[in-house]
């Protein structure tokens, strides 16, 4: 197959697209937060408990998610420690001749490596649409009611 892939029967929902009407039998995984894998590091951890709160006031996190949002917040993890590699160390490196005297710098690899995790993180967030122009694509579902039912067909009240 070429080209991107499919976008999600709902996101083109939540995009107000007429082409999701077209759209049959799309598996709809349960809108249950995902368990937070055990083998994220701490700053892996400290993302998954800010972007939960925030994916589930947005409703866009289901049971089917925890892989990518794992994918995410270890993509964090590391793009922070590659970006206090280079507060501690610097963007660049002294090489140095035989003699002791400097021949040249070199560009830290932590560098390369930030400059592509945050690529990685930023594409992530887009995922969950987290970022500005992701987010303004989409219109927000409404809320579930008590009864478990969505109001599909209820008029978005004016917050005022």
């Amino acid at each position: 197959m070429s080209g991107p892939p499919p976008k999600p029967t709902a996101m083109l929902k939540l995009s107000g697209s007429w082409r999701a009407r077209g759209r049959k039998n799309e598996p709809t995984p349960a809108t249950r937060t995902p368990t937070m894998p055990t083998w994220l590091d701490d700053e892996g951890k400290k993302a998954w408990k800010q972007l939960v709160p925030i994916l589930e006031r947005m409703r866009v996190i289901t049971e089917a998610d925890g892989f990518a949002l794992a994918v995410l917040c270890e993509a964090w993890s590391r793009y922070r420690r590659a970006t206090d590699m280079l507060n501690q160390y610097g963007d660049v490196y002294p090489v140095k001749n035989a003699d002791g005297s400097l021949k040249m710098l070199r560009r830290s690899p932590y560098s390369a490596m930030q400059m592509e995790l945050a690529l990685n993180v930023r594409r992530m967030l887009a995922e969950f649409g987290l970022t500005p122009a992701a987010r303004g694509r989409l219109i927000a579902l409404p809320e579930v009611k008590t009864d478990g039912k969505a109001s599909l067909f209820a008029r978005p009240t004016k917050a005022g």
